[in-house]
């Protein structure tokens, strides 16, 4: 079933067994590049990338969000444009990179502002002002 290891990625994920979220998600990665699903691959390089991220991986990490965000971009899809762009600027903040990731707080700002997603905006707000406490 298409999807299938997504969603048992899901269920490790708040279940907190992130080594078996991963291992779902790389399978569903896998799965979604076979059947050429473009939309679903960018989501599981999205739902790896999280997990990668909490699991302290930050290159695999970013590497999944930049790969989503290309095939993002490809579709012109500003919400999930944007919330892989806050996705690269909490990466890079729980880094102590502060100032990249404030570049990519902004440019995702540009993008939610025009999509007027209520949800991703506070989000991204509340991390933008984080970032501007942790810069002074």
């Amino acid at each position: 079933m298409a999807g299938d290891a997504a969603h048992r990625g899901r269920i490790f994920l708040h279940r907190g067994d992130l080594t078996q979220a991963r291992q779902c998600y790389e399978t569903a990665v896998s799965e979604d590049r076979a059947r050429g699903d473009d939309r679903a691959l960018s989501d599981s390089l999205g739902n790896l990338g999280n997990v990668c991220a909490m699991l302290g991986e930050v290159e695999t990490a970013e590497g999944c969000y930049r790969e989503a965000l290309d095939l993002q971009r490809q579709r012109e899809d500003r919400t999930a444009i944007g919330q892989t762009l806050t996705n690269l600027g909490n990466l890079h903040a729980d880094s102590g990179r502060h100032e990249r990731a404030r570049s990519y707080y902004l440019e995702a700002c540009d993008l939610l502002e025009a999509t007027q997603d209520q949800r991703a905006l506070g989000i991204l707000y509340s991390n933008l002002a984080l970032q501007d406490s942790a810069l002074g």
